[in-house]
């Protein structure tokens, strides 16, 4: 008889994250010092904080795009900002299988890290070079979590069931003896179609994000408008 799929939700462990953040945000900012990779004299302190907004939405919109490009399911994919928790994500609601998964969470930072970083700093081009590092720093979560898929057996698959903290998976195996002090198991039952909430829309913007984008795109924009005055 065929095993019942059932799902496993694990948690990332934001504390060792942010550690290993902060540990990578050093590094890079002593060799970006040493090597001159940056010239802090000139640069817009509130225009970096805008365009690193900008990255950040568009990273997300790149895990959109892959989460579709491998499900071929484009109405699952859903997008939101919820700025007052410093969240912008991007779920998959139908089930991604292990490469796709692994593939979609480094989507983003070869796009946007990899790829512009050595032209950004050849040609240094500041802003993109701090964006393409911040970028590499905040994908801490994406790498922690591609080493731990890499580790599951074969035959998993990621799913979002909502858009609530953790990382949900499908198996016919059982994957509680992978919790690890990084990637802990949180929730385990019978995956079921009902379990996903269709309630999420496509794209949601909470009012105080709203609000917030509106409060920095007058503040940027008055930042270079004194700069040209």
């Amino acid at each position: 008889m065929k095993n019942k799929e059932h799902y496993y939700k694990f948690s990332l462990n934001m504390n060792i994250a942010n550690v290993i953040a902060i540990i990578e945000f050093i590094i890079i900012l002593i060799i970006a010092y040493f090597f001159k990779w940056i010239d802090f004299s000139n640069i817009s302190y509130f225009l970096v904080f805008f365009l690193i907004l900008i990255y950040t939405a568009i990273h997300e919109g790149l895990h959109g795009i892959a989460f579709a490009l491998n499900t071929k399911k484009w109405e699952c994919i859903k997008y939101g900002i919820l700025l007052e928790k410093g969240v912008f994500y991007a779920a998959c609601q139908t089930p991604i299988e292990k490469k796709g998964i692994i593939f979609s969470l480094l989507f983003p930072t070869i796009i946007l890290t990899f790829i512009p970083l050595p032209f950004a700093i050849y040609f240094h081009i500041d802003l993109l070079t701090i964006c393409a590092l911040y970028n590499f720093i905040g994908a801490i979560g994406d790498l922690m979590m591609t080493y731990f898929i890499i580790k599951l057996p074969k035959n998993i698959k990621y799913i979002d069931y909502d858009i609530t903290v953790g990382a949900t998976f499908i198996s016919e195996d059982d994957l509680t003896p992978y919790s690890r002090r990084y990637m802990s198991l949180i929730e385990e039952g019978v995956h079921k179609d009902s379990n996903i909430d269709k309630s999420v829309k496509r794209f949601y913007c909470s009012k105080k994000s709203f609000i917030i984008l509106v409060v920095l795109i007058i503040i940027v924009g008055l930042s270079a408008l004194l700069n040209y005055l």
